[in-house]
């Protein structure tokens, strides 16, 4: 996955407070990169955040489906 834009960044640093977390979810939102979607990737990780609201294990579940 190339760079996250800068707003999608903030997202996971107000959401996840520590630098472990960040890391980790960054890294699973990197998996999506293989997925065919039929919306743009940014948007598609912007809605995984919104609907996570910095709850890790509903990013997890959202991440499985």
């Amino acid at each position: 996955m190339e760079k996250l834009p800068e707003d999608i960044i903030k997202r996971i640093e107000l959401d996840y407070k520590t630098k472990y977390l960040q890391n980790y979810v960054i890294k699973r939102l990197s998996s999506i990169n293989s997925l065919t979607l039929n919306v743009g990737l940014d948007q598609f990780i912007r809605s995984i955040l919104i609907i996570s609201n910095g709850n890790i294990n509903e990013l997890n579940k959202i991440l499985e489906t």
